[in-house]
């Protein structure tokens, strides 16, 4: 190393230290429980969280037994969409925004496809189903794809 790279050194350290702190100011947490309509907990429920921010962002994550999950959000200026999928069961879906530096704690209801149905909520339209198959494909560029399934979705 010359002597100039030495005398440099402390500063390039100093600077990355200092943007650090930078990055974790804009992050949020989301922690939250899964249950049933009788308000037992909900393992293995998959949840995907989107955003029109970012195309391509997709983050997974499961319930663990307590119905239980964590999800760290790297940049807590967007809304973020919510999708909660298990077999069985019939999809929820929320947009949640969570404050800058914030550590938010929610309970999210699955309803069992039983109780969706007896509550008048069972059926998707497929159309809407055929819209949003479309724009998946379309946000992971497959057009073709996303043409053929916004054409069968009118």
């Amino acid at each position: 190393m010359s002597q100039r790279s030495l005398r440099l050194f402390p500063f390039v350290v100093a600077a990355l230290f200092a943007a650090v702190p930078v990055l974790a100011q804009s992050q949020a947490r989301l922690q939250g429980t899964v249950l049933d309509e009788t308000g037992k907990p909900v393992e293995g429920v998959k949840i995907t969280v989107t955003t029109e921010a970012l195309a391509t962002y997709r983050q997974e994550v499961e319930t663990n037994a307590k119905g239980t999950f964590t999800l760290a959000l790297l940049d807590a200026t967007k809304v973020y969409r919510y999708k909660f999928e298990k077999a069985g069961y019939a999809p929820y879906e929320e947009e949640i925004k969570i404050g800058i530096g914030q550590n938010e704690r929610r309970t999210f209801k699955l309803l069992s496809a039983a109780a969706a149905a007896a509550q008048g909520l069972g059926g998707t339209d497929p159309a809407v189903e055929a819209f949003n198959a479309g724009a998946e494909a379309f946000n992971q560029g497959d057009t073709s794809t996303a043409i053929a399934k916004m054409e069968a979705s009118k």
